[in-house]
């Protein structure tokens, strides 16, 4: 944003994170709530994202979290 600040334009940005906020919520909870975990990684191997359940199931297998598959301990 530019000074000055324009209200309604700043309404318009906090409106559009709040929204986008919550709808990431929204699809998390029911990505655990179907029982399924979701896993992003790159083309190296990095976790990105997961979703709560499939954290649960990267520590239950002794991951580090950041790269996917388990480093061999």
């Amino acid at each position: 944003m530019t000074k000055p600040l324009r209200e309604p334009e700043l309404l318009a940005r906090l409106g559009a994170h709040w929204r986008n906020g919550r709808l990431t919520r929204l699809a998390r909870a029911a990505v655990d709530v179907a029982g399924r975990g979701v896993v992003l990684v790159d083309e190296d191997g990095r976790v990105g994202w997961c979703s709560p359940q499939a954290r649960r199931w990267l520590d239950a297998l002794g991951s580090d979290g950041r790269t996917w598959p388990p480093a061999a301990g």
